[in-house]
């Protein structure tokens, strides 16, 4: 019986194997009823939620004004080369600039597409932005212009708030939206708009016009998806002092204590001063038979300093100390606590919140730190590249948390006990000034967790009649990767190689390894499975992805459905098949025009 294997290097566990060209699939038997166990951003190995998939800003925050006016240093034909000054660094902001606009080069590739150029000595002629090389200050138009070295033009916003039009500038991954159901969220102002694109203009149509309030330099979040998610904005604490701060989230009682009473407020106290409580505040939900503490329901987070592994003495807040015999609560683990306030009108729920993304705008990647200073970096910061071996140091990269507890202050007022927040990004909230770079930046969102990012090698048999290894010839029918510029020393695209080896191997059987399966002189085959010839590609320079096969070849292999696989994609030289842009990291999908996809036919012999 013939059978069929798809392997798909999006579904990889990214933080594991960051190159879509060498992973492992796990297998996973989908007919255990054990693993359908319901996850979250908490217990997910690559959590996805409804995240970002681009965003962009106007900058130009000098007058607001829609129209930045510059001159011609150079170009010819549709190319015109521009002052540097003015549109790098004035505008774009790129390696920063006095307004507080910082962008970095690596992101700022076609910043200026969609926008209109405007010559100033004959408004009538005016044409869009194709491209953009910031690393020249050029624009290549859609059309030529009759234009002379010294002119002056205008860069051209055509966006119209009033009338819910806004011009998409830059170059977003397109693939990402699967439909034209998109989210337009004003960052700034709190607002969100169902829209379509219109592809050719590249303007967002949106179901209803912006507020008064909102402006072209606000910052703005486009989301592939009618997803609903939640926005608001950061609270001081009580002290009027912190937007953030440290609470208790995990303890034990390790000694009951006599004489609570059932319903009574209490509070944590350590050494022997009994004025030295903490603002933490409990309820006594459980008592023996002599007042002793069975229970205890956190009522107020508190913004205090616990010392994990430390006891506590629990005090009463409504009567004399003397009048218990203390109990004592160990402190297990600690969050960090934010005070929010939702715009949503509607009730929120803790099902609404707990295992999702907080999404806290001075986290994010919409602003960063140079020299203790903080700058706004809204265009391009979307999606995120895979920047760190573990999910904690990538979670902060994209600017999200998870929400582990909620307290609830009021109708749509909690306090959010998320995972800890590193000291570098608390530190933020000291260098913030409410400038109008800085606006928004106190705004909060809650992405909903979609799925893991991770899925194994799947099968639907009945395991323990497929569980004795076996050989099966195995064919490629067919090896789809992307035709783009590799990490290599040559620095080629994918179809400048003659050949890619191909690797498949059992990593859950020692013993069943291939090795030496292709008799050449090349040593980089000695692992190899397959050679899978790139030739008869129409246009080598242009096409987004090629598909090669292994010409008819077959292999043999000994291994059980139930095995997990390592797949591995190589160079003639051996070194590994290493894309030059990196793919994106969780919690966003992986980037599609990335991708490695196998069909593979194996029969069982």
């Amino acid at each position: 019986m013939t059978s069929y294997l798809l392997i798909s290097s999006a579904y990889r566990d990214r933080l594991l194997y960051p190159s879509p060209s060498d992973f492992i699939v796990p297998f996973q038997n989908t007919n255990n009823s054990l693993t359908t166990v319901r996850s979250s951003v908490l217990t997910a190995v690559n959590p996805l939620s409804l995240y970002p998939a681009y965003s962009f800003c106007w900058t130009n925050l000098t007058s607001g004004s829609l129209r930045f006016r510059t001159r011609i240093t150079g170009g010819s034909g549709e190319t015109m080369v521009l002052s540097r000054d003015d549109v790098n660094t004035t505008l774009l902001g790129i390696g920063g600039n006095e307004y507080g606009v910082w962008q970095e080069l690596r992101r700022s590739n076609d910043l200026l597409k969609s926008y209109r150029v405007e010559l100033v000595a004959d408004p009538s002629q005016s044409a869009y932005v194709r491209s953009f090389s910031p690393v020249y200050s050029s624009v290549t138009l859609t059309e030529r212009l009759p234009f002379r070295i010294g002119d002056e033009i205008d860069l051209v916003n055509d966006t119209r708030l009033s009338e819910g039009r806004i011009v998409l500038p830059g170059s977003y991954n397109g693939k990402l939206f699967v439909r034209n159901d998109l989210v337009l969220y004003d960052l700034t102002t709190n607002e969100k708009r169902a829209c379509a694109l219109e592809a050719v203009s590249s303007i967002l149509i949106c179901d209803s016009p912006f507020s008064p309030a909102a402006r072209p330099t606000d910052k703005f979040l486009l989301f592939a998806g009618q997803r609903p998610f939640l926005t608001g904005s950061l609270e001081r604490f009580l002290d009027g002092r912190w937007y953030a701060d440290a609470a208790l989230r995990e303890w034990r009682i390790v000694e009951a204590g006599r004489g609570y009473l059932a319903g009574e407020r209490v509070a944590l106290a350590r050494g022997d001063d009994p004025e030295a409580r903490t603002t933490c505040v409990f309820r006594v939900v459980g008592t023996g038979v002599d007042g002793e503490i069975t229970a205890l329901e956190r009522i107020e987070a508190g913004t205090d300093p616990y010392r994990s592994a430390a006891a506590y003495r629990v005090v009463p807040l409504d009567r004399p100390v003397d009048t218990v015999s203390a109990a004592h609560v160990l402190v297990l683990a600690t969050s960090t606590a934010f005070r929010c306030r939702f715009s949503e009108a509607a009730t929120i729920t803790r099902q609404d919140l707990v295992g999702s993304y907080l999404s806290c705008s001075l986290f994010s990647p919409l602003f960063t730190v140079h020299q203790n200073r903080l700058y706004t970096s809204p265009n391009a910061a979307y999606p995120v590249p895979v920047t760190g071996p573990d999910l904690r140091t990538m979670q902060e990269a994209a600017g999200v948390i998870g929400i582990e507890d909620v307290l609830f202050l009021g109708r749509n007022e909690v306090v959010l006990l998320t995972q800890a927040v590193s000291p570098a990004l608390l530190r933020r909230f000291g260098l913030y000034e409410p400038t109008a770079a800085l606006a928004g930046a106190l705004n909060v969102a809650v992405f909903p967790y979609v799925t893991d990012g991770v899925v194994p090698l799947n099968f639907t048999g009945t395991y323990l009649t497929q569980s004795q290894m076996a050989c099966y010839e195995i064919t490629v029918l067919s090896l789809i990767l992307p035709n783009v510029p590799l990490d290599a020393l040559d620095t080629l695209l994918t179809s400048g190689y003659p050949y890619v080896l191909l690797e498949i191997s059992n990593v859950s059987q020692p013993n069943a390894h291939n090795r030496n399966v292709l008799y050449s002189n090349n040593p980089a085959a000695v692992a190899s499975t397959f050679v899978c010839s790139i030739s008869d590609v129409n246009d080598p320079l242009r096409t987004r992805f090629i598909k090669i096969t292994s010409d008819g070849t077959i292999q043999t292999m000994k291994f059980t459905p139930a095995d997990s696989l390592r797949f591995r994609v190589l160079l003639p030289s051996g070194d590994p098949l290493l894309l030059s842009e990196p793919d994106y990291g969780p919690p966003s999908v992986a980037n599609p025009a990335l991708q490695i996809e196998a069909l593979l036919q194996f029969r069982k012999i």
